[in-house]
């Protein structure tokens, strides 16, 4: 029933009303009667508009905080790396050791660029996806760098890093009210790892100096499943928080992982398309990868601070 229904309803209640009073005289009994009838049927009818309006305000509020129906964005992002990577042969039980940002000179502070995006295909039902590249490399004249079973005693070494994350999710919510939620994630993690040395000079490689090169490489690309929990609170239509935690882990053909990455961060909407987020974000690494030839062990880890901008519509 509309606004207009209701009062019209009540201008009839309050002329019967009326009615009723001046005809008391010659029906007393049949008036009171009538007139209890009737203010039943306006306190009734007002309680009826007071939860209306009531209704009305809160599905409004609702829609104030509501997240927009898709938003594409992009970002930057500057980043601590800690890596640790081994690389073991099988065949002639060499093993290498690097510790990229320690002794192999790779930048531990790096800048790197982000696209995310995401779509809401109901109310508690939304799809997302995010994805980064990490872009670094070194060069370096040295004596006397130890990698485990091979020395560069005297000679030149590139180690570059050239490494993909790509993330697809499917989030439900859990819990949620007209400004705040809890959703659960699942989806796909992929990551594209890719780390390559190459040495040459005078090398000692299992105890035997020689004048060579040495080329190496440790690569992956695992998509693996991902769960996980994200929680989201608005202060006000324009301000608003959210704190995100995700596990992968799993094995795909000869590789086994298992991944940490937890975030925050705050959004602010300039206007109703275009917003922002900052935040920070905290990620973990352990994969293996091992078949008969080779064995690849990569710790790989990072933290840092993030911006982005987005348009939403």
């Amino acid at each position: 029933m509309n606004t207009v229904q209701i009062e019209y309803r009540n201008i009839f209640i309050f002329g019967g009303i009326a009615i009723m009073y001046r005809l008391k005289t010659h029906m007393c009994k049949h008036y009171r009667r009538g007139v209890a009838i009737c203010l039943s049927l306006l306190a009734s009818n007002f309680i009826g508009h007071e939860h209306a309006l009531a209704q009305s305000l809160a599905e409004s509020s609702a829609r104030e905080y509501l997240l927009p129906k898709g938003a594409i964005g992009v970002g930057t992002a500057i980043v601590n790396f800690d890596t640790k990577i081994k690389l073991t042969d099988k065949s002639s039980d060499l093993s290498l050791f690097l510790d990229p940002e320690g002794n192999l000179d790779l930048p531990e502070i790096a800048r790197v660029n982000t696209f995310y995006a995401a779509y809401r295909i109901g109310r508690k039902h939304q799809l997302g996806f995010a994805y980064f590249a990490v872009k670094r490399e070194s060069t370096f004249f040295s004596e006397d760098v130890n990698l485990e079973d091979i020395i560069i005693a005297d000679g030149r070494a590139t180690l570059s890093d050239n490494t993909k994350f790509y993330f697809f999710n499917y989030s439900y919510a859990l819990f949620q009210d007209n400004r705040s939620g809890v959703n659960g994630l699942f989806g796909i993690s992929g990551l594209d790892l890719k780390y390559t040395i190459e040495a040459s000079g005078e090398l000692i490689i299992d105890g035997k100096r020689q004048f060579d090169t040495y080329h190496d490489e440790a690569s992956v690309f695992a998509p693996l499943p991902l769960f996980g929990l994200d929680f989201y609170y608005a202060f006000t239509p324009k301000w608003s928080i959210r704190s995100k935690v995700a596990l992968v882990g799993g094995k795909y053909q000869d590789i086994r992982a298992g991944v940490f990455q937890t975030g925050m961060n705050a959004n602010y909407w300039f206007t109703k398309h275009v917003g922002g987020v900052v935040g920070i974000s905290y990620f973990t690494a352990r994969v293996v990868i091992e078949n008969d030839a080779e064995k690849q062990e990569i710790d790989y880890g990072y933290s840092g601070f993030y911006a982005g901008l987005h348009f939403a519509y």
